[in-house]
């Protein structure tokens, strides 16, 4: 049970990365409901999408290494 509850508690950063790189990578769009919410998504994309993409790779490999401990 402990392992299960631990591995739940990794998989949290592991989705958080992911979607901070989809989003700020510029490889998913979220939806707006008007104009004013993407332009201040896309200011904050342009400021802060390339900081928060190297946080989010890290996460994403902390996160494995540790779901592998885990395991092991």
């Amino acid at each position: 049970m402990e392992k299960i509850f631990g591995l739940i508690g990794e998989l949290i950063p592991l989705l958080g990365g992911t979607y901070i790189i989809l989003y700020f990578g510029g490889f998913l769009k979220p939806k707006f409901k008007n104009d004013v919410d993407r332009e201040k998504f896309e200011i904050r994309r342009q400021k802060w999408g390339k900081p928060l993409i190297g946080i989010a790779i890290f996460l994403i490999l902390y996160s494995l290494y540790n779901i592998v401990n885990y395991l092991i």
